[in-house]
């Protein structure tokens, strides 16, 4: 993970992945919380979107699932971030939607600089 000239929590550098370029987008920042002292241990790699990453303190299990192991939040709940969640066993685990997670970190910056320079 290389370093990027930001001031940005949510944006701690790039990374280099099979020839491209990757912004990485730190996760616990992301979500609203704080993110570690220490650089991210780990990076995700996004299969839909191949030109994005996210970094991670922590990793405490994997699991491959299928399109049937997703379950919608409904209508009815909106959590900013989230786009279903994923049956594991006996556990509800959300689906993170990356993209919704970098309009949300550009909100928050762009709000920051607007109340910044007034």
């Amino acid at each position: 993970l290389g370093g990027a000239p930001s001031r940005r929590e949510t944006l701690p550098g790039i990374a280099a992945h099979r020839g491209r370029l990757l912004c990485v987008l730190r996760l616990p920042a992301a979500l609203g919380g704080r993110a570690g002292l220490e650089p991210p241990r780990w990076i995700a790699i996004c299969r839909a979107r191949p030109e994005a990453a996210i970094a991670f303190d922590e990793l405490l299990a994997y699991r491959e699932v299928g399109k049937s192991d997703v379950v919608s939040l409904g209508n009815e709940i909106r959590v900013p971030g989230v786009r279903a969640l994923v049956l594991a066993g006996n556990l509800r685990v959300p689906l993170l939607d990356l993209g919704a997670l970098i309009a949300r970190s550009d909100d928050a910056e762009s709000t920051k600089a607007e109340g910044g320079s007034q």
